[in-house]
């Protein structure tokens, strides 16, 4: 039992962790461990167990290294589009960057489970005007994401590839 407490007394702070990269380090190094535990049949690993986070501070790294929040891959007829974003819950919106344009030849038959429409639940004809598939996330992920795209502007330059001001010279 005193092994135990001494251990966690003496535990070293975590490393800070801000990216994927970070704390694919942190495990590489030592410094933390993943914890392991089963659920149910599924085996889970918990990369972030000694990191000291907050789940939304995980959020926070994976939205840092992935650039996009979590959402779904939502595809609809083009006739339905503007329908189904209006109808859609109120702690959910689109994700615009990841919005696509589909025509019937590229988007029937390419997934096995994309067949239908999922705001009028017809099935996807080779006689359809196209598709737009959009990417639904919360509202709460999308706060996340432009509080995590302001914390990191400051240290970006202000057109990409663009050197810092060397004084007028």
């Amino acid at each position: 039992m005193f092994a135990w407490l001494s251990r966690m007394l003496w535990r070293k702070k975590p490393p800070a962790i801000r990216t994927l990269d970070d704390l694919t380090a942190a495990l590489k190094s030592g410094a933390i461990n993943a914890h392991v535990y089963r659920e149910g049949e599924v085996q889970v690993a918990d990369l972030f167990a000694e990191t000291d986070l907050s789940l939304m501070e995980r959020k926070k790294v994976m939205l840092r290294s992935f650039g996009s929040p979590a959402g779904i891959r939502m595809y609809v007829h083009r006739s339905c589009a503007s329908a189904y974003v209006e109808q859609l819950p109120a702690d959910r919106t689109v994700f615009e960057p990841h919005t696509e344009e589909w025509t019937p030849a590229d988007l029937i038959g390419r997934y096995r489970d994309v067949t239908h429409c999922d705001h009028c639940r017809r099935e996807f004809l080779p006689s359809d005007e196209g598709y737009i598939a959009y990417w639904v996330v919360s509202r709460e992920e999308m706060r996340l994401l432009e509080e995590v795209q302001r914390e990191q502007s400051p240290d970006t330059p202000a057109e990409p590839g663009a050197a810092p001001d060397s004084g007028g010279k």
